[in-house]
């Protein structure tokens, strides 16, 4: 084993061997609330301060006021990762989307924030080992040594819902056993109440774009994470998907010993998505484009989808084999959808502008009574379906052109409200199709991945490899 191999194990082991510990999960809505109010009061806004002092500065005194602010935002990164991993929950998995979402904090900012906020997504702290074990037995009203060999009591990953223990069944087969935090339930209600208060004060603007139903899905998809028979059923689902496929794995569950608050699984061991981030070049590209399958045949042949692509949800390996885990955020894909958007795809992969275009209302919820806004939405969709363009292949996805995507879904959002003149108007009503969101979320996560990988790959073959095998 070379330096560089030892260095990573000994991280990897460093990160799993002693996660922090928090004696409790904050449940009160006040209290959450409170916290959470912290994250939006002090920490971003405050970074953007210093940055602006930074670029203000004279330029013999930058060095020094760039180490200071460095410095310090390393320390305000700290401080958000704990109090959201204290509190668990959605308020957690709003810190794991920020950990891995590109476009969603400044440039300045968010190599500092996603380095630190990334062990949200399995190294949050922990809750004691004794409280695992009261789950476990409780759950499977026996004793843990009644169906575990071996029980290891320090969790070594824990995220927004519940924390993982390794274990060893008596027949010897390792297995990875997900414990549910005591009161997480409370903890997400406490949560949805709060965002409940921003909804009636947006109510205007949701009643105005109908999409009550749309706010209430999700809902009910977010208290669905906290059901793991669900997610049981949900795993043993994409198993049967995927067990034939050489690059796809899905762990075996083991259903008699899963419950509403309990789920184990075969253990899985292999690189996290930091270390495989590290790697070279080739199994960067074949890991990218193996995500990638994932999800697009879960879409378009399978018709059910993870809701929420994380990082910390996959193991990797040497070869390019990922390993999927957490299936808590699947949601069935409704085929006339898949259908349409499939359709649309394939008409922007052969530039067919005709059929593309016929097909955005459907698909994207695009209001075809108003050119000027129609050709902007148009030409947003254009600049995100880029990495499909029959001409750019291989594409690369890349930082810069997710930043160039944004700015140009901003200036078309400017064409938008501005249309026919400089008072902003509420661009027209438009019924959204109710996987849209979805998707979108599905898109711009994978996206995401795809690009801190650096991906290249031939996307538009890999498409219709896909669109080929769909019924």
């Amino acid at each position: 084993m070379d330096k560089k191999d030892k260095d990573k194990a000994s991280n990897k082991d460093t990160q799993r061997a002693g996660l922090d510990q928090i004696e409790s999960i904050p449940t009160s809505r006040m209290s959450r609330m409170f916290r959470t109010g912290w994250a939006a009061r002090k920490a971003v806004p405050l970074a953007l301060k210093r940055t602006v002092e930074l670029v203000s500065a004279e330029k013999g005194d930058r060095k020094e006021a760039a180490e200071k602010i460095l410095a310090e935002q390393e320390a305000y990164a700290e401080e958000l990762f704990r109090t959201l991993g204290t509190m668990k929950g959605l308020a957690q998995k709003i810190g794991q989307v920020v950990s891995y979402m590109e476009g969603v904090l400044p440039p300045e900012l968010a190599p500092i924030y996603q380095r630190v906020l990334a062990r949200l997504q399995d190294s949050a702290p922990a809750l004691p080992p004794m409280v695992s074990q009261s789950v476990i037995e409780e759950e499977l009203d026996c004793l843990i040594e009644d169906h575990f060999d071996e029980f290891d009591e320090e969790p070594f990953a824990a995220a927004s819902i519940g924390q993982v223990h390794r274990g060893r069944l008596h027949d010897g087969t390792e297995v990875a056993i997900k414990v549910q935090y005591p009161d997480v339930d409370r903890a997400f209600i406490s949560d949805l109440k709060n965002l409940k208060v921003i909804e009636t004060l947006f109510s205007p603007l949701i009643s105005y774009y109908k999409g009550k139903d749309i706010i209430e899905l999700t809902r009910q998809q977010l208290l669905d994470e906290l059901d793991y028979v669900k997610e049981r059923k949900n795993h043993q689902q994409f198993r049967s998907f995927f067990q034939d496929h050489p690059s796809i794995h899905i762990p075996k569950v083991f259903p008699e010993l899963s419950t509403g608050k309990l789920l184990v699984t075969e253990f899985v061991d292999g690189m996290s998505f930091h270390e495989v981030c590290e790697e070279d070049e080739t199994l960067r590209n074949r890991v990218a484009q193996n995500l990638f399958l994932f999800y697009w045949r879960s879409i378009f042949i399978h018709r059910f989808v993870n809701g929420d692509p994380h990082p910390g949800n996959y193991i990797f390996h040497k070869d390019g084999r990922i390993s999927c885990l957490d299936f808590g955020a699947a949601i069935p894909v409704q085929p006339s959808f898949a259908q349409q958007f499939q359709t649309n795809i394939t008409a922007y992969i052969h530039q067919d502008d005709e059929t593309f275009r016929a097909t955005l209302a459907g698909t994207y919820g695009v209001p075809d009574d108003d050119e000027i806004v129609f050709s902007a939405y148009a030409s947003a969709i254009h600049a995100f379906l880029e990495p499909f363009h029959p001409e750019k292949q291989p594409f690369q996805f890349s930082t810069e052109w997710m930043e160039q995507y944004f700015e140009q879904a901003a200036s078309q959002a400017k064409q938008i409200l501005l249309r026919g003149g400089k008072i902003p108007k509420l661009p027209p009503p438009a019924v959204i199709p109710t996987d849209l969101p979805l998707m979108q979320r599905v898109g711009m996560g994978l996206s995401s991945l795809i690009t801190r990988l650096k991906g290249s790959g031939h996307w538009d073959s890999l498409a219709m490899e896909v669109f080929g095998q769909t019924t």
